[in-house]
C-alpha cells in the first residue's frame, strides 16, 4: 500500500498598468499557485474512500475487506499448489534417473556375464568383442557429463 503526494508549485508574474496619471509607473503583481495531487495504490481503497463507501452503506467496507481476504487466500492456495506440483515433478525426475541408472547397471553386468560365458565356451572372438564393448560402455559412462 503506498500513497504519494505530489506538489507542483507554479509561479506566474504579471505586470499590469495601474492607470496612474503619469503613465510611467507600473505595478508588479506576483501570484503563486500550488497544485496538490495524491496518488494511491494498494489492494484496498484508500481509507478516505472507504469512509465515503461507509456513508452510502455501512456494510460495504466489510464486504470489500472480505473479498480482499478471499482473493488473498485463493492466490496463496494457488501458489501452494504450484509449489507442490513442482516438488512432485522433481521427485518424478529423480525416480526416473534412479531407474535409468539401475537399468544401465543391470545391462552392463549382463554384458559382462555374456563375455565371460563366451570365453568359457571357447568363443574368443565374440568374448573379445563383448569385453571391448563392456569396457567402452564403462569409459563412456564415466566420461559423459549430464
Amino acid at each position: 500500500m503506498s500513497q504519494e503526494k505530489h506538489e507542483l508549485e507554479a509561479q506566474s508574474e504579471e505586470t499590469h498598468d495601474v492607470g496612474l496619471h503619469d503613465g510611467d509607473q507600473q505595478m508588479k503583481l506576483e501570484s503563486s499557485t500550488t497544485i496538490t495531487g495524491v496518488k494511491y495504490s494498494g489492494p484496498l481503497p484508500h481509507p478516505s474512500i472507504m469512509m465515503e463507501y461507509k456513508k452510502l452503506d455501512p456494510k460495504i467496507p466489510d464486504v470489500i475487506i472480505q473479498q480482499f481476504q478471499k482473493a488473498n487466500d485463493f492466490y496463496r492456495e494457488q501458489d501452494r499448489m504450484d509449489l507442490q506440483a513442482q516438488i512432485k515433478e522433481v521427485e518424478r525426475q529423480q525416480e526416473m534417473a534412479a531407474r535409468r541408472q539401475n537399468m544401465a547397471f543391470a545391462l552392463t553386468i549382463l554384458l559382462l556375464i555374456v563375455a565371460v560365458v563366451a570365453m568359457v565356451l571357447g568363443q574368443d572372438i565374440f568374448a573379445n568383442i563383448t569385453g571391448l564393448a563392456f569396457i567402452g560402455i564403462l569409459i563412456r559412462a564415466f566420461l559423459t557429463k549430464k
